[in-house]
């Protein structure tokens, strides 16, 4: 178990920006009197995992509304149990953005910890981390577990891949 005072992140809602029930707003902070991961308070995950909101929401609900998404900042400590998904007692909620503003973050956060000499790749490499192709590429257009693109085996947002998690083609997509 982790504490933490004060950090940013995003947030999943059903559509009208509603979550366990509660509604939410943007440009508001809202509070609560305990928070236990899993349990009670206001959850939400790391600016270091945008992505992993669609672990607890479908990109699309069974009625076909898309799943809204915010940035968020933790005001008072924070809890989490897998340094993915955190819970506090205070929370502001900003902007509501959108799915590709969503993506974009996680490309940026991913950007921003690539090591200098391999950040601008446009040809395969099978441990790229930001690129065209690769093997375990993380963002890129392919790669047999690429995590953002266009193909790979285990793509996880991209239009085809064998273990697709959002897209259009692949053997287990989701």
């Amino acid at each position: 178990m982790s504490d933490k005072v004060v950090m940013k992140g995003y947030k999943a809602f059903k559509k009208g920006m509603i979550c366990r029930d509660k509604q939410y707003a943007e440009n508001t902070v809202f509070e609560e009197n305990e928070a236990e991961v899993c349990r009670t308070g206001m959850h939400f995950c790391s600016a270091e995992h945008p992505l992993e909101v669609l672990e607890y929401y479908p990109l699309v609900d069974t009625d076909g509304n898309m799943t809204e998404f915010a940035e968020v900042e933790a005001l008072d400590n924070c809890k989490t149990d897998d340094n993915k998904k955190y819970c506090t007692k205070k929370l502001k909620i900003s902007a509501k953005i959108s799915f590709p503003a969503l993506v974009q973050a996680a490309v940026n956060f991913e950007y921003e910890k690539t090591p200098t000499d391999t950040k601008v790749k446009t040809t395969g490499k099978n441990n790229a981390r930001i690129g065209s192709s690769g093997d375990d590429a993380q963002i890129g257009s392919s790669g047999d577990d690429a995590q953002i693109g266009s193909s790979g085996d285990d793509a996880r947002i991209g239009s085809s891949g064998n273990y697709a998690r959002i897209g259009s083609s692949g053997y287990y997509e989701k």
